[in-house]
């Protein structure tokens, strides 16, 4: 931020004092403005101090400024340690530095008389001096808008300015922000757009709040009586109202346009940008996202999260030097984390660079070694397990172990199960898990974790073809009261059933109620899959893995076997091109249909693009880890 170089009369209000200060030659600064103090003794008064900091920052962002969005920065959980009414420095203050603010802007309300000032502070936190201080005045002690829209003026030749200048409205909107009564704050909004209708933000705010509390009915009626005044909001309020409309009704297609739409009217807002690129990285619109994210890193170029994920989003697009270059650009920045070369190692086990990847993960290690609850460790395991090396992996995958133990991680039993399915030792993991079920551990007769290993020995048994026992497997885990959505798609797959029609029937009465409709599609490609009805599986499948989040290592690799399956190994490439990155942090029950499998998949693959030596290298890598009793896919 920058300030006039002259001072100015901005009628009614009248500027008492300033210091100007001048750009840095580093470039703009990225500024905060954290909630101002009131210091009147009047206590109604409180909701000037947020709605002065939220008009400053909606102007001073209106005019290209680089300003923390407001509604990010109050919801910081550093800044939650303020009750409401206390003053925003101090703990705001915190927040803003972890968000990267360069430049916090502080201020203080206060009444002289019939006058309400407003006293306005710039800081540099890095170098903890004051660069700039100024005092507002203005005679009508009701009138918060003008001073605000003056401090704005006073710090930036260029803003936009705020959405309402209807005091009343103002102060009811600002009110509902941070209240926590929803009855109180849901009259705070009816009453500011009844002072001003064409106050989008309190539209938008009070839409927001009503979804959150489970009221959609009330939420779409909001969007319904905003849209009567749509045609006076301005572009950016029309996108915004679009957005909420699209994720209110769950419209995928449309929610992504509002959001790149927003995007484009706010290109120089960090917390608008990261939002659309986020969006467009989870719905693998990979160049979008790398684009978003590029111009999040030449906004914000100290922002570690931001180079991290464009490198995660420059491998999803098949770009390795890419992806590789933000994260050590990432290293640089965090030299002490062990986070960005964790991340390295990701992108090297993505492509299958599994030595370099072992490499990583041994770093991260080394420099970290509780990092992520020791997850490099396994991820090392995993990376060496993927060169065909399964002594080598189990050394790796006990030292893991020994970690998890120490900590006293419940999950162990079930992750050491896996490990042994997926390097081909399918007895020791079925014998393992049924242990656990038949044993008298308490920890695992609780009913979530009873049902999670019911449903993963459903789910093997599946892949063995032994549908009988997986059927009593999935009914043992239903009869728990915790089952998962995976134990009702399991449970549907180990039905008797001879056709896809017949499935498609099955499907139509099992999954028929509004609760478990989401969950149709899903359980019958996953039981055609299962039977080997590869021609009724590939187009629901297809539609899974164009649907299916980045975090979604399995889906794309079933639908690339299922193509491989019907002779289209071509098509199959873009599905199996990147390997799953390890999840040493969650439970995947479907990870054995991904491990070892991909790799005699990418054989067909390398075989189809005449890579034979190539292709028998994947092959011998799955015969290494396929085990002996495997007899589907």
């Amino acid at each position: 931020m920058y300030c006039k170089a002259r001072q100015t009369l901005v009628c009614p209000v009248f500027i008492l004092l300033a210091a100007c200060s001048h750009q840095s030659a580093a470039g703009p600064p990225r500024i905060a403005v954290l909630r101002f103090e009131n210091l009147t003794p009047d206590a109604s008064l409180d909701w000037m101090g947020r709605a002065a900091s939220e008009i400053i920052s909606h102007e001073l962002a209106g005019g290209k400024s680089t300003v923390l969005s407001g509604a990010a920065l109050h919801a910081n959980p550093l800044a939650q340690q303020r009750t409401l009414s206390a003053p925003g420095e101090s703990a705001e203050r915190t927040a803003a530095i972890a968000e990267g603010a360069t430049r916090i802007v502080i201020g203080q309300i206060s009444r002289a008389g019939n006058r309400l000032l407003l006293d306005v502070t710039e800081r540099d936190p890095v170098a903890g001096k004051t660069v700039d201080n100024f005092t507002l005045a203005s005679p009508d002690a009701s009138d918060l808008y003008s001073l605000a829209d003056a401090a704005a003026r006073h710090c930036s030749p260029r803003i936009t300015p705020f959405e309402t200048r209807n005091n009343q409205a103002i102060a009811a909107w600002a009110r509902a922000l941070e209240e926590t009564d929803y009855a109180k704050l849901t009259d705070d909004y009816s009453r500011a757009v009844q002072a001003d209708p064409q106050f989008a933000s309190a539209w938008l705010g009070w839409s927001s709040t009503a979804a959150g509390h489970g009221d959609r009915a009330a939420a779409a009626k909001i969007l319904t009586d905003a849209q009567q005044y749509a045609n006076r909001f301005s572009d950016l309020n029309r996108a915004r109202l679009k957005l909420a409309s699209a994720e209110l009704t769950g419209d995928r297609a449309a929610t992504l346009a509002a959001m790149n739409e927003l995007g484009r009217l706010t290109p120089d807002d960090p917390a608008n940008v990261r939002a659309v690129a986020d969006r467009n990285y989870a719905a693998r619109q990979y160049p979008a996202a790398v684009a978003g994210y590029r111009r999040l890193t030449q906004l914000t170029p100290d922002n570690g999260p931001a180079w991290n994920q464009l490198g995660y989003a420059l491998m999803s697009l098949g770009d390795y030097d890419g992806a590789m270059s933000a994260l050590q650009t990432y290293q640089r920045l965090l030299p002490s984390d062990a986070n960005p070369i964790d991340s390295q190692g990701d992108v090297a086990f993505a492509f299958g660079r599994f030595p370099e990847a072992r490499k990583f993960y041994e770093q991260a290690t080394a420099k970290n070694p509780a990092f992520a609850n020791s997850a490099d460790l396994y991820k090392a395991a995993e990376a060496i397990l993927m060169t065909g090396d399964i002594a080598g992996a189990d050394k790796k995958f006990d030292a893991w172990a020994t970690a998890r133990r120490a900590a006293k991680d419940p999950s162990l039993a079930i992750h050491g199960a896996q490990w042994s399915w997926i390097s081909g030792r399918e007895p020791q993991a079925l014998s393992t898990l049924a242990s656990l079920v038949s044993g008298a551990d308490p920890e695992f007769k609780a009913p979530q974790m009873k049902a999670m290993l019911l449903t993963q020995l459903a789910v093997w048994d599946l892949q063995l073809g032994r549908r009988d026992r997986a059927l009593r497997e999935s009914d043992d885990a239903l009869k728990t009261g915790a089952p998962s959505a995976t134990t009702l798609i399991v449970r549907f797959a180990s039905e008797d059933a001879h056709s896809a029609a017949d499935w498609s029937t099955r499907a139509d009465r099992m999954f028929g109620s509004p609760q478990l409709g989401q969950l149709k599609p899903v359980a019958l490609a996953y039981a055609l899959y299962m039977s080997h009805q590869w021609d009724a599986a590939a187009p629901l499948f297809e539609q899974l893995a164009g649907r299916s989040g980045p975090d979604d290592n399995i889906t794309p690799i079933i639908y690339g076997q299922i193509l491989v399956e019907l002779k289209r190994p071509r098509d199959a490439e873009p599905y199996v091109r990147l390997y799953p990155i390890p999840r040493p942090e969650s439970f995947q029950e479907f990870l054995s249909l991904a491990i070892p499998k991909v790799f005699d998949t990418r054989a067909e693959v390398l075989a189809s693009e005449g890579k034979a030596a190539e292709s028998e290298a994947s092959r011998k890598v799955f015969r290494a880890l396929s085990g002996t009793s495997r007899t589907a896919p």
